[in-house]
């Protein structure tokens, strides 16, 4: 398990380094109209607008996920402790919750902060977050949990999403 996390933080880290330090001219700095976005977070709204010119990991995922969702920001967590100040500065991680009738902005920066200082918890009503999977073809429904607490679990796409610094994914 060990051995698959680390080769799985190296392509992580590889991934991001490409997108960050790529040496091709970009001819913009914007997100293509497909993966924009404006999403709630703790501090406010955070748009792809504001993130131009920042390499964006991307996931969608719940507070409540038993294994994929912690599994995949301790990752990613690795992999940031391969980075440098400054490639930390020029990267933005983002889980977007796709239970926001569960999932309290508060709990959700708690929860990211736990990962890493700079990590960002967001999420939107319903309408915006389907909106936002679907154009990154990511997936996610409920599925009711008869005689449990918790009522409902969420299936989700375990994609990470990367966005380099001239916007493409």
């Amino acid at each position: 398990m060990l051995r698959k996390s680390l080769l799985f933080a190296i392509v992580i880290i590889l991934g991001i380094n490409i997108y960050i330090f790529t040496k091709k001219s970009p001819t913009s700095s914007k997100f293509p109209n497909n993966h924009k976005f404006m999403l709630n977070t703790i501090k406010g709204k955070i748009t792809s607008k504001s993130l131009e010119g920042k390499a964006v990991v991307l996931f969608f995922g719940y507070l409540n996920c038993p294994d994929i969702c912690p599994t995949a920001l301790s990752d990613i967590q690795q992999a940031f402790k391969l980075l440098n100040e400054d490639e930390i500065k020029q990267t933005q991680v983002i889980f977007v919750s796709v239970d926001p009738s569960r999932d309290s902005l508060k709990n959700l920066d708690e929860y990211v902060k736990y990962f890493h200082k700079s990590f960002i918890g967001a999420t939107s009503d319903e309408k915006t977050i389907k909106e936002l999977t679907s154009r990154f073809y990511a997936y996610y429904s409920y599925e009711e949990q008869k005689d449990s607490a918790i009522g409902y679990t969420v299936s989700h796409t375990t994609r990470m999403y990367i966005i380099n610094k001239q916007g493409k994914l």
